[in-house]
């Protein structure tokens, strides 16, 4: 199995409070998703803000994609 992450840029959902992002699992669109919540505990977004969830989502990428995986 193959499993690639586009440098795409994230989005944020509102309704659901996440920062979405997209896998290619053998070619394959997944879509993926982290609440704003892990990134607050894990990933140092210290505002509660969506400029700060996206930076720490930016920061975190490596070790968010490595998890999804």
């Amino acid at each position: 199995m193959e499993i690639r992450f586009p440098a795409d840029a994230p989005a944020y959902r509102d309704s659901n409070l996440t920062v979405v992002f997209r896998a290619l699992v053998d070619g394959e669109p997944v879509p993926c998703a982290i609440s704003v919540e892990a990134l607050e505990d894990h990933f140092g977004a210290y505002t509660e803000d969506l400029e700060g969830w996206m930076r720490a989502f930016d920061a975190g990428r490596p070790r968010i994609e490595a998890v999804a995986r």
